[in-house]
Protein backbone atom coordinates (compact mmCIF):
# COMPACT_ATOMS: atom_id res chain seq x y z
CA UNK A 1 0.00 0.00 0.00
CA UNK A 2 3.05 2.80 0.80
CA UNK A 3 4.95 1.38 -2.24
CA UNK A 4 1.73 2.64 -4.43
CA UNK A 5 1.49 5.59 -2.61
CA UNK A 6 5.13 6.82 -3.51
CA UNK A 7 5.78 4.94 -6.59
CA UNK A 8 4.45 8.24 -8.15
CA UNK A 9 6.76 10.39 -6.37
CA UNK A 10 10.01 11.97 -8.12
CA UNK A 11 11.79 12.25 -4.99
CA UNK A 12 11.65 8.66 -4.66
CA UNK A 13 12.83 8.21 -8.38
CA UNK A 14 15.44 10.28 -7.80
CA UNK A 15 16.63 8.47 -4.74
CA UNK A 16 16.51 4.95 -6.94
CA UNK A 17 18.93 6.51 -8.85
CA UNK A 18 21.18 5.98 -6.32
CA UNK A 19 22.90 2.69 -6.16
CA UNK A 20 22.13 0.80 -3.35
CA UNK A 21 18.62 2.85 -2.49
CA UNK A 22 15.88 0.79 -3.70
CA UNK A 23 11.95 1.65 -3.18
CA UNK A 24 11.90 0.86 0.28
CA UNK A 25 14.65 2.45 1.72
CA UNK A 26 13.80 5.25 -0.37
CA UNK A 27 10.16 5.57 0.50
CA UNK A 28 11.42 5.14 4.29
CA UNK A 29 13.96 8.39 4.21
CA UNK A 30 11.53 10.17 3.06
CA UNK A 31 9.31 9.60 5.78
CA UNK A 32 11.96 10.57 7.99
CA UNK A 33 13.66 13.44 6.56
CA UNK A 34 9.90 15.48 5.85
CA UNK A 35 10.28 18.73 4.68
CA UNK A 36 14.38 18.99 3.66
CA UNK A 37 13.90 22.57 4.08
CA UNK A 38 14.51 21.98 7.45
CA UNK A 39 18.16 21.38 6.70
CA UNK A 40 20.13 24.02 4.89
CA UNK A 41 22.98 22.31 4.45
CA UNK A 42 24.07 18.47 4.18
CA UNK A 43 25.75 18.84 7.60
CA UNK A 44 22.52 19.29 9.00
CA UNK A 45 21.11 16.32 7.73
CA UNK A 46 23.69 14.44 8.85
CA UNK A 47 23.55 15.79 12.72
CA UNK A 48 19.61 14.82 12.40
CA UNK A 49 20.46 11.44 11.12
CA UNK A 50 23.06 10.60 13.58
CA UNK A 51 25.95 10.51 11.56
CA UNK A 52 28.04 13.73 12.86
CA UNK A 53 31.01 12.92 14.63
CA UNK A 54 31.56 13.65 18.87
CA UNK A 55 33.78 16.56 19.08
CA UNK A 56 35.25 16.75 23.00
CA UNK A 57 37.26 19.65 23.96
CA UNK A 58 38.36 20.93 27.48
CA UNK A 59 39.38 24.13 28.28
CA UNK A 60 42.44 25.62 25.37
CA UNK A 61 43.12 22.15 24.22
CA UNK A 62 41.86 21.36 20.38
CA UNK A 63 38.92 19.56 19.76
CA UNK A 64 39.47 15.69 18.98
CA UNK A 65 36.49 14.55 16.75
CA UNK A 66 35.53 10.59 17.41
CA UNK A 67 33.00 8.22 16.59
CA UNK A 68 29.53 9.46 15.42
CA UNK A 69 27.28 10.62 17.36
CA UNK A 70 24.43 8.23 17.20
CA UNK A 71 21.92 10.71 18.65
CA UNK A 72 19.75 10.70 15.39
CA UNK A 73 17.14 8.45 13.43
CA UNK A 74 18.35 5.15 14.21
CA UNK A 75 15.39 3.98 11.56
CA UNK A 76 16.95 6.14 8.92
CA UNK A 77 20.24 4.98 9.91
CA UNK A 78 19.60 1.25 9.91
CA UNK A 79 18.33 2.24 6.13
CA UNK A 80 20.95 3.92 4.65
CA UNK A 81 23.65 1.46 6.62
CA UNK A 82 22.21 -1.36 4.55
CA UNK A 83 21.96 0.81 1.26
CA UNK A 84 25.80 1.58 1.88
CA UNK A 85 26.55 -2.31 1.98
CA UNK A 86 24.58 -2.77 -1.23
CA UNK A 87 26.41 0.37 -3.18
CA UNK A 88 29.66 -1.27 -1.62
CA UNK A 89 29.18 -4.66 -3.46
CA UNK A 90 27.86 -2.64 -7.04
CA UNK A 91 30.21 -1.66 -9.09
CA UNK A 92 30.67 2.16 -9.41
CA UNK A 93 32.15 5.27 -7.56
CA UNK A 94 30.49 4.44 -4.45
CA UNK A 95 32.10 0.90 -3.95
CA UNK A 96 35.54 2.94 -4.95
CA UNK A 97 35.43 5.48 -2.80
CA UNK A 98 34.31 2.74 -0.31
CA UNK A 99 37.43 0.62 -1.27
CA UNK A 100 39.85 3.40 -0.42
CA UNK A 101 38.70 4.26 2.93
CA UNK A 102 38.68 0.49 3.68
CA UNK A 103 42.25 0.21 2.89
CA UNK A 104 42.83 3.43 4.96
CA UNK A 105 40.47 2.97 7.88
CA UNK A 106 39.09 -0.08 7.67
CA UNK A 107 35.74 -1.84 7.16
CA UNK A 108 33.68 -0.08 9.69
CA UNK A 109 35.26 3.32 9.31
CA UNK A 110 34.56 2.91 5.29
CA UNK A 111 30.90 2.08 5.62
CA UNK A 112 30.33 4.72 8.26
CA UNK A 113 32.43 7.20 5.23
CA UNK A 114 30.18 5.63 2.52
CA UNK A 115 26.51 6.11 5.20
CA UNK A 116 27.75 9.73 5.14
CA UNK A 117 28.20 10.25 1.10
CA UNK A 118 24.72 8.80 0.44
CA UNK A 119 22.92 11.31 3.58
CA UNK A 120 25.07 13.89 1.64
CA UNK A 121 23.68 12.73 -1.82
CA UNK A 122 20.12 11.93 -0.57
CA UNK A 123 20.03 16.05 0.62
CA UNK A 124 21.40 17.44 -2.94
CA UNK A 125 18.74 15.01 -4.70
CA UNK A 126 15.88 16.21 -2.82
CA UNK A 127 16.78 19.87 -2.60
CA UNK A 128 16.39 19.66 -6.20
CA UNK A 129 13.03 19.37 -6.46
Amino acid sequence: MIAELVIDDPRVRRFQTIPGIGLVTAAGLLAVIGDIGRFNRPAKLMSYLGLDPRVRQSGDRPPVRGHISRAGQAHAHGLLTEAAHAAARAPGPLATFHELVRHRRGAGSAIIATVRKLAVLVWHLVDEG
